[in-house]
């Protein structure tokens, strides 16, 4: 490799005023023995209507985005679990690095927990993308899959 140039970067904004709007709504409905339901729902929009200045920054985010989980916590025992759906709008990325669009995707994680209360411990197992939906979060970023896990995590807390 050459050393004949020296690679930088200018950040540069907009100098209009750019304007930003959404919000976001989500509710948990408990049931019988520990179990719950559980869906969210955000909304992001960059506003660019009138805009002059030929600088419009990236925003980044895709438009919708959603969530529906289901959970139960010792529903036997010391039994529990969680899965949970999302799914995210196609959006287009903007960057110094490059620009491009992020197609939507979808992903479906779930896990199983077991707490070892005189261990003062929990074991968990589980798989994020489970259906190993390939999909990028990001313009010019790897594809991400499937990721199967165990962990054994200890709460000291709780030590006497």
């Amino acid at each position: 490799m050459t050393r004949a140039y020296d690679p930088y970067q200018i950040a540069t904004n907009a100098n209009d005023d750019v304007s930003t709007y959404g919000g976001a709504i989500g509710v948990v409905y408990y049931f019988y023995r520990g179990l719950a339901a559980e869906a969210n729902y955000t909304y992001a929009v960059m506003d660019t209507s009138g805009l002059t200045d030929p600088i419009i920054p990236g925003f980044n985010t895709p438009r919708h985005k959603l969530n529906i989980g289901f959970k139960g916590t010792r529903i036997y025992k010391e039994l529990g679990f969680s899965a949970n759906f999302k799914w995210v709008d196609k959006f287009r990325w903007e960057s110094s690095f490059g620009d491009g669009d992020v197609a939507s995707y979808y992903l479906l994680d779930v896990q199983l927990n077991y707490n070892f209360p005189k261990l003062y411990s929990t074991l968990r197992i589980g798989g994020s993308n489970l259906l190993d939906n390939q999909h990028v979060e990001a313009y010019g970023s790897p594809t991400i899959g499937r990721l199967i896990y165990a962990a054994w995590s200890f709460n000291f807390d709780d030590f006497k």
